[in-house]
């Protein structure tokens, strides 16, 4: 029998006070969050973004390789699971 393990996960939520780049948007620190992982730890990640976890968790696995960002906006969210579901 053989087990495999699941992909580290990460649920990070971000308020408001907790942002210290100003003048920057979600995908910007999606993208510092991926280089400060791979220069300290050397691991590529993939990171999504969305408005709530399950639209985060399914934008990570829609990024084929290690290595991306993928962030869905609250404005962007019907029409990009929507467009998921016609495949």
């Amino acid at each position: 029998m053989t087990w495999t393990l699941p992909e580290p996960m990460l649920a990070a939520p971000v308020s408001d006070p907790a942002l210290r780049y100003p003048g920057t948007d979600a995908r910007h620190l999606g993208e510092v969050l991926r280089v400060r992982t791979l220069s300290r730890l050397g691991v590529d990640v993939r990171v999504g973004i969305g408005p709530t976890i399950t639209v985060a968790a399914t934008a990570s696995a829609q990024i084929a390789t290690p290595g991306g960002v993928l962030a869905i906006g609250p404005d962007r969210v019907a029409a990009w699971l929507g467009r998921d579901l016609l495949r």
